[in-house]
């Protein structure tokens, strides 16, 4: 399996139905394959980079996508709430206890997690005020 596929699979995988506002899980959606009709708050898997380091015995890469929390309100407020489902996400893409990722069923290994941030994006369409929460989580990953 192509290494950024098994990236955006394992963190969906993960994401998908642990992620909780409200007593609901929130939906993941992968790029912009989202429904139209999409309700506040979601989660978006965004963009991916992947590079292989350059040593002599093996060939880890590096590896990284962007997760976003979007949050669209009728009021201008929100940036808190989604900064409170980003933890959500942190705690389980890059848990305190340095726990990975598992993606050994697609072939790879992470060996270590990075979060190095990301913007807040604000924008205002015909409704609402949304606010985007982005994180880039970073991975150093080998083939099994």
């Amino acid at each position: 399996m192509e290494l950024s596929l098994a990236i955006r699979e394992g963190v969906y995988e993960a994401l998908s139905g642990n992620v909780i506002f409200d007593g609901s899980p929130l939906k993941v959606y992968d790029a912009f394959a989202f429904p139209p009709t999409a309700s506040y708050p979601y989660i978006l898997l965004s963009s991916q980079n992947n590079s292989q380091r350059n040593t002599k015995f093996v060939r880890p890469q590096d590896a990284g996508i962007i997760v976003e929390v979007v949050w669209g309100d009728l009021q201008p407020v929100g940036f808190k709430k989604a900064e409170e489902l980003m933890e959500q996400v942190q705690n389980i893409i890059n848990p305190n206890d340095r726990t990975q990722l598992d993606i050994t069923s697609k072939g790879y290994r992470i060996g270590d997690t990075i979060n190095v941030g990301g913007p807040n994006l604000t924008a205002k369409n015909a409704a609402y005020y949304v606010y985007r929460k982005l994180a880039t989580f970073n991975f150093i990953v080998s083939t099994l």
